[in-house]
């Protein structure tokens, strides 16, 4: 859930690319728009001007450095888990329970039948 929504003239930068505007690139909110999808029209340095950015996709300028290093600290994370997971000691398989055929379970069922009318007689 977004807790703070870009007002227009926030300085912003983008955290992924787009099209024609690099991730880093810094740029200027124009209009901020929507209720639940928050989208902004975002005015970059680089000279593109971006409608229906997504507030995921910007941070805040003075958090841009903060920003990074978080990325960077889960990126290495998850790396560290993936390898971990790659090297635990794999569980052995569970043997198959023996296939039995349809007319091995259909003597098996007469048989529990046969066993449940002597117990009730």
């Amino acid at each position: 859930m977004v807790t703070t929504k870009f007002k227009k003239g926030t300085r912003v930068v983008a955290t992924t690319g787009m099209r024609g505007v690099p991730e880093g690139t810094p740029g200027n909110v124009r209009i901020a728009v929507g209720l639940t999808w928050l989208r902004y029209r975002v005015s970059f340095d680089n000279g593109a001007d971006v409608g229906s950015v997504g507030h995921e996709k910007l941070v805040p300028e003075h958090d841009w450095a903060d920003f990074k290093k978080n990325r960077a600290r889960l990126a290495d994370e998850a790396a560290a888990a993936a390898e971990a997971a790659a090297t635990a000691p794999k569980p052995e398989p569970k043997a198959a329970a023996p296939a039995v055929s349809g007319n091995d379970k259909l003597a098996e069922l007469m048989a529990r039948s046969k066993a449940a009318r002597e117990a009730k007689a």
